[in-house]
């Protein structure tokens, strides 16, 4: 059960860090980190705190593409699996990511 719990932590970090990038706009890599016996991983519907309609499923789909890959792990039921995502979004912010005012080549 401790082990559990390690990856559980392990993942709440890595699944902040990616949402801190941005909501869909992230990288995941893998390398290292995760007991061998961890192989299969759930990703839970998130939760939606949010006006903005479905950046909950936008993060949910980008998730279940790109995090079991990433990690070198294959997707599972909820039951079955050796680790699991949850996740809610309290937060969206839509602002321009490289906009700089007054820096060269910004606009006015």
């Amino acid at each position: 059960m401790y082990g559990y719990f390690r990856v559980s932590a392990r993942l709440a970090v890595i699944l902040a860090l990616a949402l801190c990038a941005g909501a869909c706009n992230y990288g995941l890599r893998g390398g290292g980190g995760f007991p061998a016996e961890i192989r299969t991983v759930y990703i839970a519907p998130f939760g939606n705190q949010t006006v903005v309609f479905d950046v909950n499923d936008q993060i949910f789909s980008a998730l279940r593409e790109r995090l079991p890959s990433a990690l070198g792990l294959s997707l599972a039921g909820e039951r079955a699996a050796d680790a699991v995502v949850r996740g809610t979004v309290t937060r969206y912010e839509d602002a321009a990511q490289n906009y700089r005012a007054g820096q060269p080549g910004s606009i006015d």
